[in-house]
C-alpha cells in the first residue's frame, strides 16, 4: 500500500468514525444533536448596598448577586433582569439588565425615587432560562 492509499484509508476510517459518534449521541440527519443534554437549574441571588442618601428620600443602591448551576459553577454572559415591587402599588417595576461576568456575578447601580418614601421597594432578580440553564428568581430583598 502507498503512502496516499494509506492517507486515504486513514481519513475514511476517521469520517465514519465521527459519523457513528453523532449517530450515537444522537445526532439527525441534519446534523443536530436531539435531546442529548437537559438544560442544568441554577441559583440566583441578590444583594442590595446602599451607595448613599440623596437627602430627599431617594437613594442610590447597588443590586448585585451571582448566578450559578447545579454544582455551584458560575454562569457566565447571561442576562439577569431586576425587578422591584413597592407595597401598596400594583405591578412590577424595571430596575434593569446586568450581564453576568465570568465569575457568574452580576451588579447594576440604580437610583430609588424619594417618592417611594417611607415604603420599602422589594427587589428581586430574575433570568429567563436557555438551552443550557434554567430559569431561576432570587428571593425578595427589601430596599431602604
Amino acid at each position: 500500500m502507498n503512502r496516499n492509499t494509506l492517507l486515504i484509508a486513514i481519513a475514511a476510517i476517521a469520517v465514519v468514525g465521527i459519523a457513528v459518534g453523532l449517530f450515537i449521541a444522537g445526532a439527525g440527519q441534519n446534523g443536530q444533536l436531539s435531546g442529548t443534554l437537559a438544560p442544568k437549574p441554577t441559583t440566583l441571588t441578590l444583594g442590595c448596598t446602599v451607595g448613599m442618601e440623596d437627602g430627599m428620600g431617594g437613594y442610590e443602591l447597588f443590586l448585585n448577586g451571582r448566578l450559578t448551576d447545579s454544582a455551584g459553577a458560575p454562569v457566565a454572559n447571561r442576562p439577569v433582569s431586576l425587578r422591584f415591587t413597592v407595597p401598596g402599588q400594583t405591578g412590577v417595576n424595571d430596575a434593569g439588565t446586568a450581564t453576568t461576568g465570568a465569575d457568574g456575578s452580576y451588579s447594576l447601580r440604580f437610583q430609588q425615587y424619594s417618592s417611594y418614601y417611607g415604603k420599602h421597594p422589594v427587589y428581586t432578580a430574575g433570568f429567563g432560562g436557555d438551552s443550557l440553564y434554567l430559569a431561576s428568581n432570587s428571593p425578595g430583598v427589601p430596599g431602604p
